[in-house]
């Protein structure tokens, strides 16, 4: 078999296996312990055309659970444990039991992180898949990523990122190209992966910004270019990540163009951390106060 031939069949195999992962998602029941029959209380039973997602909503804030870090962790509403979640996942329950889609995603979050009952990653990789939405994807994306809920599957989570990329989820381009950039599940492409980190530059991804900076310091798929790798951390920070902007700029002052340093410099001086003069050069006074922030 040729490479070509060898490289289509894989592709071949890996979206066959996508497509089967969220036919059989769909195909699933609800789980019994949740089962929609069931009541919430006693005399609480449900009125048809009620809209239960938003009383879902109303009773535990299930959109607000994140996705898990880099160290696993994620940020959970207070509350996980009550018995307004409980209710609210039955709600989610019967939601996606009748087609909601959007309730599998929030009822996915839930079973994903045990809010409202036990977590089960099995059953959130299921949700997700049915849902299908881009935020959906992408949180799939990540567990088969981790091999959290089954199998790790390098192959599928970067085609999951993709659509859900396409689709507009800027956090899972970042997944995508991330991948693409080490080679993790398919071929690694830096220049490819540059391409996309150029593309999604317009929204405002301290991560982005960050890994881009490294292929162009590093003349990844391209020629080095350490002035516009300066200027890339000090995106990262002014998105979201703070940690990368006091090395860069004692580091590389050089590479920074003045109208940057002024801004550096006008940002410390509001927040009370410089007393010096907006120069746009970095003098004995702007990296004294950069150090202490250090």
């Amino acid at each position: 078999m040729s490479l070509g031939l060898k490289g289509k069949w894989k592709h071949c195999a890996v979206a066959m296996a996508a497509a089967l992962f969220v036919m059989f998602a769909l195909a699933l029941p609800a789980k019994a312990d949740d089962a929609p029959g069931r009541e919430l209380a006693p005399g609480k039973d449900l009125a048809p055309g009620k809209d239960l997602r938003a009383r879902a909503l109303e009773l535990y804030p299930a959109d607000d659970i994140s996705s898990a870090d880099r160290g696993g962790a994620y940020d959970i509403p207070v509350g996980a444990k009550s018995e307004k979640a409980s209710q609210a996942r039955k709600l989610l329950t019967q939601a996606s039991a009748g087609g909601d889609k959007t309730a599998d995603r929030l009822l996915a979050q839930m079973l994903e992180v045990g809010a409202g009952g036990p977590r089960d990653r099995a059953a959130a990789r299921i949700h997700y898949a049915r849902s299908g939405s881009r935020a959906a994807l992408w949180r799939l994306g990540l567990m088969l990523l981790d091999g959290k809920g089954g199998p790790r599957n390098l192959p599928l989570a970067r085609m999951l990122f993709k659509q859900s990329g396409d689709k507009g989820q800027i956090d899972a381009s970042y997944e995508y190209a991330r991948m693409v950039e080490l080679g993790l599940g398919g071929a690694g492409a830096p220049e490819q992966a540059g391409a996309i980190y150029e593309k999604t530059l317009k929204w405002c991804h301290g991560d982005i910004a960050n890994r881009y900076s490294r292929l162009l310091d590093a003349g990844l798929g391209g020629p080095p270019d350490p002035k516009r790798a300066g200027e890339l951390q000090l995106k990262a920070v002014s998105c979201h990540n703070r940690h990368f902007e006091i090395p860069a700029i004692l580091a590389r002052p050089g590479t920074l163009h003045r109208e940057t340093i002024r801004q550096v410099q006008t940002q410390m001086k509001a927040d009370g951390d410089y007393g010096g003069a907006i120069t746009g050069r970095v003098d004995a006074a702007t990296r004294r106060a950069l150090r202490k922030l250090l």
